[in-house]
C-alpha cells in the first residue's frame, strides 16, 4: 500500500487503487493553503495489479510552476508535463513551495482463520482497493489477524505474541470507506473492531486481544518441561517465540516448570512421577498447560505459569515462598465467597495480613441478663386466606360471652413459671454451665439461647398451648357459627309469623263516593 507523507507536517495520505489529482481547488488531494500550487497540478495513479512490482506513477498536468521528482544539486529533476513518470520506493517529490512529499511503501498482509466464505469475499474486495495481499498459514512478516470469533488457537497466541492486531472483516471495509471519503483519514481505531470472544475466555476484558510488545519477553529466561511429545509439540513453538525455552527430558528440572500431564494416549513416565511428587515436597505444583496462553494472554506469570500458586494460595491470595509479594498477589486473586470469614480461632493480626476482613466483635451478654430475655416475635409471611380466617375467628371472639371462653381457656393445661429467686438462679446457671463444659448431647431447646445466636427458638411449653388454643378457637369458631345461624332462623320465623297475623287482622278500606269507607271484611288467609 502506497503512503504519501508531506516533510512540513507530517501529514499521511494512503493511496487506494484508483487516480488521485492534486491541487488547490477541486481536486481529490487539495493543498489550498499554498498559492504556488496549480489549481489541478498533478495525477498520482498507483497500480496494485501485481503487488510483486511495486508500481507508482506520476504526471505535471502544465502547471505553472512545475513538479520535481528527486532534485539534486546537477538536476533538479523537473518532469515533462503530460507524460506519465514512474516513481520507486522512498522517492521524493514536490510541488510549489511548502508541499514537499516523501513516498513509502507499507506492506499489508492478511492471515484469516475461522472466516465464512462470504466474509473472505468481502475481505478480498477491500483488500484489492488497499493494496493488501492475504497469505494461507502463518508468516513472519503478517501484519493482521482477520477473524469472526476468538478462540484459543495457536495462529491467535502467535499474533499476541508478535502484536498483531486481530480484527474483523469491517475493520477493513471502514477503512476503505473512511479513505474513498477522505484521503487523509486515519486507520480505523483497533479496539473498535475486536471479534467476539469465545464463551470459554468470556471471564476476560476484550482489551487484552490488543497488540502488546511485552509479549514477546514473558517468558524470558524460563523453562518449560513438557511430559508428553504431544504437548512438546503443540506449545513449544508458542514458549520460543514468547522467549522462554521448551523441553521433552527431565535433566534440568531443578529450575524448570513443569507441565501438567493431560494426553489421553500416553501414560505418565516414572520420570514425571518423581518430577511431581518433588514438587509437591517443596510446596510446588505442575502447571497446567492451557495456563501458558493465559499468561500471554494477561502478559503475567504472577497467576499463570506459576508454580509456587497452589491451591491454599487462589484461596486465601498469599505465597508460600518467602521471597513472593503477597500483598500484590491477594490483589489479584479473589478469594472464593465461602473464605472470606476467617474462624475465630485465628489472630486478628494473621487475618489482616490474608488481605480477608477481621471477623465481626459479637457482644456477648451474661447468663443472668439473657436467661430471662426473650428473643423479639418473629415476623411470619402468611397466606392470605389464612389471614382472612384469623380476622374471621376473632370477630367470633369478639361477639361470644365473656364466660364462655374463660372457661375453655382454663380447660387447656398451662403452666405459668413463677419468678425466680437468687439461689435458685445461681442454681440454674451452675447447672447450664455444667452441661455445655461436659459436652452433653441433651436437648437444649427447653432454654432460650443467648442474643449472640440469631435463631429465634421457641418455648415447648409455649408452642403446645398455642396449638391448643388454635384447636380451641376452630372447635369454638364453628359451633358459634351454627349457634348463629340457628338463631336467625328463629328470628326469621317468629318475623314472618308476626306479619302473617298483622295482616289478617287488617279491615279492607274502600274509596267511594269520595270518602274511605271501612268493610267488617278481613283479608283471607287464602
Amino acid at each position: 500500500m502506497w503512503i504519501i507523507e508531506r516533510k512540513v507536517d507530517g501529514k499521511k495520505i494512503y493511496l487506494l487503487n484508483k487516480e488521485y489529482t492534486v491541487g488547490r481547488r477541486g481536486c481529490t488531494i487539495q493543498v489550498p493553503e499554498d498559492n504556488t500550487v496549480s489549481r489541478k497540478h498533478l495525477v498520482l495513479q498507483p497500480d496494485y495489479s501485481n503487488l510483486k512490482i511495486l508500481n507508482l506513477k506520476i504526471k505535471d498536468l502544465g502547471s505553472t510552476y512545475g513538479t520535481y521528482l528527486n532534485p539534486t544539486s546537477s538536476d533538479n529533476g523537473r518532469i515533462e508535463t503530460d507524460k506519465w513518470t514512474e516513481m520507486r520506493n522512498g522517492s521524493t517529490f514536490h510541488f510549489g513551495i511548502q508541499n514537499e512529499w516523501h513516498l513509502e511503501w507499507e506492506d499489508v498482509t492478511i492471515l484469516c482463520s475461522a472466516v465464512a466464505p462470504g466474509g473472505r469475499a468481502k475481505l478480498g474486495s477491500a483488500l484489492n482497493k488497499l493494496g493488501a495481499k492475504q497469505v494461507p498459514d502463518w508468516e513472519s512478516n503478517i501484519t493482521h489477524l482477520v477473524m469472526e470469533k476468538v478462540v484459543f488457537t495457536q495462529k491467535v497466541m502467535r499474533g499476541l505474541i508478535c502484536a498483531k492486531p486481530i480484527v474483523m472483516v469491517e475493520y477493513f471495509e471502514s477503512w476503505v470507506n473512511g479513505l474513498d471519503c477522505d484521503p487523509a483519514s486515519p486507520v480505523p481505531d483497533l479496539s473498535q473492531f475486536i471479534p467476539p470472544v469465545d464463551p470459554s475466555l468470556a471471564q476476560l476484558d476484550k482489551s487484552l486481544f490488543l497488540p502488546n510488545q511485552a509479549r514477546i519477553n514473558i517468558f524470558s529466561e524460563k523453562i518449560f518441561v513438557f511430559p508428553t511429545t504431544e504437548q512438546f509439540e503443540a506449545m513449544s513453538i508458542p514458549v520460543e517465540m514468547a522467549g522462554g525455552k521448551a523441553l521433552r527430558n527431565f535433566d534440568s528440572f531443578k529450575d524448570a516448570i513443569l507441565i501438567e500431564h493431560s494426553s489421553k494416549s500416553e501414560v505418565p513416565s516414572n520420570d514425571y512421577n518423581a518430577a511431581l511428587s518433588s514438587l509437591k515436597t517443596g510446596g510446588k505444583r505442575a502447571v497446567p498447560m492451557k495456563e501458558i496462553g493465559l499468561a500471554i494472554l494477561t502478559c503475567s506469570t504472577e497467576r499463570y505459569c506459576n508454580a509456587l500458586l497452589n491451591l491454599e494460595h487462589t484461596l486465601f491470595g498469599k505465597v508460600g515462598h518467602k521471597k513472593t509479594n503477597t500483598t500484590q498477589l491477594g490483589a489479584v486473586l479473589a478469594p472464593e465467597t465461602q473464605e472470606i470469614g476467617v474462624s475465630p480461632s485465628r489472630p486478628r493480626e494473621e487475618q489482616h495480613i490474608l488481605g480477608q476482613p477481621p471477623a465481626k466483635k459479637l457482644k456477648v451478654e451474661s447468663n443472668e441478663e439473657s436467661q430471662f430475655k426473650e428473643p423479639p416475635a418473629k415476623k411470619r409471611c402468611i397466606d392470605r386466606s389464612i389471614q382472612k380466617e384469623a380476622v374471621l375467628l376473632d370477630r367470633v371472639e369478639a361477639r361470644k360471652p365473656i364466660t364462655s371462653a374463660s372457661s375453655i381457656v382454663d380447660t387447656v393445661p398451662t403452666q405459668i413459671p413463677a419468678a425466680p429467686s437468687t439461689k435458685d438462679t445461681n442454681t440454674r446457671n451452675l447447672n447450664e454451665s455444667t452441661v455445655i463444659q461436659s459436652g452433653s448431647t441433651r436437648d437444649t431447646t427447653l432454654s432460650w439461647r443467648p442474643r449472640t445466636d440469631h435463631s429465634r427458638t421457641l418455648n415447648e411449653t409455649s408452642v403446645r398451648m398455642m396449638v391448643k388454643l388454635k384447636l380451641v378457637r376452630s372447635s369454638l369458631s364453628q359451633e358459634h357459627m351454627s349457634q348463629l345461624r340457628e338463631e336467625k332462623q328463629e328470628s326469621l320465623q317468629e318475623n314472618t309469623h308476626d306479619i302473617s297475623t298483622r295482616i289478617r287482622s287488617m279491615r279492607i278500606a274502600s274509596y267511594k263516593d269520595g270518602r274511605w269507607t271501612k268493610s267488617d271484611s278481613v283479608i283471607s288467609q287464602g
